[in-house]
Formats: C-alpha cells, structure tokens, sequence
C-alpha cells in the first residue's frame, strides 16, 4: 500500500503529480501549494487544458511542467480495447 502524506509532510518533494477529477482541482490547490518546495516540480495529468493555469494562480509557473496524457482506447459496442481498431 503507498504512504499517504499530508501536505504539509510532502513539503518540498522533487516530483508532484496532480491527477484528480477537474472540479476537485480549485479544492486541491491550496494543498498543492502547501506540498511545493524551492525545487519541486509540479506535473499535472487531468483532462482539460487549463489546469496548470489554474495551479499557477497559487503557485508559481516555473514549477509546472506541461504534460498531456492520451488514453489508447476504444470502445465498440460492448467490448472495449486498448489495441485493436475496430472499423
């Protein structure tokens, strides 16, 4: 099981990854900015395009790393897939 921290305990790690529901996010920023240290990075992974911006109006940008994720999947009627197109 992982160690779960506080943000005050997570204070000044080197790598922090937000993945959270988008409307969790406003909530979860004052955390955020409680865990970043002088060096950490922040990498957000969430869909949407603008959670970064929304991180940096706590914290500063310099410790925001863009990041994208795409999710390899398709759906055809029941059956979903990771690798295989379906036409």
């Amino acid at each position: 099981h992982p160690e779960v921290w506080t943000p005050s305990e997570a204070n000044g790690v080197d790598l922090l990854i937000v993945s959270l529901k988008y409307g969790a996010l406003p909530g979860a920023v004052d955390s955020i900015k409680e865990a970043v240290g002088d060096n950490t990075i922040i990498m957000s992974l969430m869909n949407g395009v603008d959670s970064e911006e929304i991180i940096s109006e706590k914290v500063d940008a310099s410790h925001i790393l863009h990041s994208l994720i795409k999710v390899a999947s398709c759906r055809y009627r029941l059956t979903f897939s990771c690798d295989r197109i379906y036409s």
